[in-house]
């Protein structure tokens, strides 16, 4: 429970119950209201409303008029469905994205990815990894395309109910950032397409075997 005498922004309220959701702070069934966020953050009902608006968009709790909202959570299935959505739709962003993409900011980014080593925290890697995917997303100039990117950017990248990364598999991030950049600073589409895929492949096996053994 949080301190009721400190008043939160919204945003910070949308972190708060995303991250106890993520983490099985509250199982699917459990019912949310307004009442219940608005005494606990200091907020009118208005912006938690809102937060539980943006829950909803992301599948995360269902609502219903006067009963307020209920969890749903993720399983594994939809997991794995969120990743392979993601790989398409990074593959499709990066097509479009590769004559917009600037080599300053590439540099800036690879710079970012090579401050990454083992005594960064996870807030740090999913920054960085968030940046470099979030980049290529918007220089694809469809923002449609980037709109459903960023929502699963949101449950997969913000998610801090996954596990700080095993060495092996932190020096292998960073290993596949860096090969995405390289690619793409030379504009060559097809390395970089298989770079990401192979990316977006391991961070979902990585996430499902982590899901699987909580089971």
């Amino acid at each position: 429970m949080t301190n009721k005498k400190e008043k939160y922004s919204k945003d910070e309220v949308f972190q708060i119950l995303f991250d106890r959701i993520m983490n099985g702070g509250y199982a699917p069934g459990d019912r949310l209201t307004e009442q219940m966020f608005a005494e606990e953050f200091n907020l009118s009902r208005t912006p938690i409303r809102e937060v539980l608006l943006q829950l909803a968009a992301l599948r995360l709790v269902t609502l219903s008029p006067n009963k307020g909202a209920e969890v749903v959570g993720l399983s594994c299935d939809d997991v794995e469905e969120m990743y392979d959505i993601r790989d398409s739709m990074e593959l499709l962003a990066l097509e479009s994205a590769l004559p917009n993409i600037k080599l300053q900011e590439l540099t800036y980014l690879k710079n970012k990815v090579k401050s990454i080593d083992k005594d960064s925290d996870l807030s740090q890697i999913a920054k960085v990894d968030h940046d470099l995917h979030s980049y290529i997303a918007t220089c694809s100039n469809r923002p449609r395309l980037q709109a459903i990117l960023n929502q699963l950017f949101t449950l997969i990248i913000r998610n801090s109910s996954f596990p700080f990364p095993k060495k092996e598999r932190l020096e292998q991030i960073r290993a596949e950032h860096l090969a995405i950049i390289d690619a793409l600073f030379v504009r060559d589409e097809q390395k970089a397409k298989a770079v990401l895929h192979e990316h977006i492949h391991n961070s979902k096996v990585a996430a499902l075997e982590f899901m699987f053994s909580k089971k």
